[in-house]
């Protein structure tokens, strides 16, 4: 299982590196060009909100409640095992996630479409707004989430994956993230998520019980 995941984690690494070398740039200013200087579109994607930090708070507030409930209740099932991986995988996302934009301190795509001159990666940039793109925090965060859902509770599992590469596409459309930075966020999102899952299910006080198929 270790030679997959480096394997996987050598494809990830070499499709990253090709895409900020030959692919970002191009396809972001084509994007603005082709789709978001579309008037309609323009409008409804020019100044969008993000609350992840509140999204975060909230989904692994409930999930650490679900497993306390469930605990209390003396149930050792799927289901509080799918609240505990869900309440320490979403915070661990977000901290990675904060971590790693820190250190590259990518420019966000549509500074860059301003600023086409600046394109190399500002290393542990703490001082500048803008520079936090790489990699997608919402696809690191929302990938752990949809594969404890897949992992879990795999019989919906069409509607998980419709639902991550809608929130790619949503992400490359609106230019608020570079296609290396959705790849990179993807992946690192299941290095977290393959981490916690796997200490949480080799913790002494499951003994066994708790199945997650």
């Amino acid at each position: 299982m270790r030679l997959v995941y480096i394997s996987v984690s050598l494809v990830v690494l070499v499709c990253t590196l090709l895409s900020v070398l030959y692919l970002d740039y191009p396809l972001a200013s084509w994007i603005e060009t082709h789709i978001r200087s579309q008037g309609v579109f323009r409008l409804y994607t020019s100044n969008l909100p993000s609350h992840l930090f509140v999204f975060v708070v909230i989904v692994s507030s409930l999930s650490l409640a679900g497993y306390l409930w469930l605990t209390l209740q003396a149930k050792k099932n799927k289901h509080r095992l799918f609240f505990l991986v869900t309440a320490l995988v979403l915070p661990c996302a977000y901290l990675t996630k904060t971590l790693l934009k820190l250190a590259f301190a990518r420019i966000e795509t549509r500074l860059w479409l301003s600023h086409p001159n600046i394109q190399a990666p500002h290393w542990f940039n703490f001082d500048h707004m803008g520079f936090d793109s790489f990699p997608s925090g919402h696809m690191l965060v929302f990938t752990t989430l949809f594969l404890s859902f897949w992992h879990f509770y795999p019989q919906y599992r069409w509607l998980y994956l419709f639902s991550w590469l809608g929130l790619a596409v949503a992400l490359l459309l609106t230019n608020y993230h570079f296609l290396s930075d959705i790849i990179a966020g993807a992946w690192v999102g299941c290095l977290v998520y393959y981490a916690i899952h796997s200490i949480l299910t080799n913790r002494r006080f499951n003994n066994g019980v708790l199945k997650t198929g």
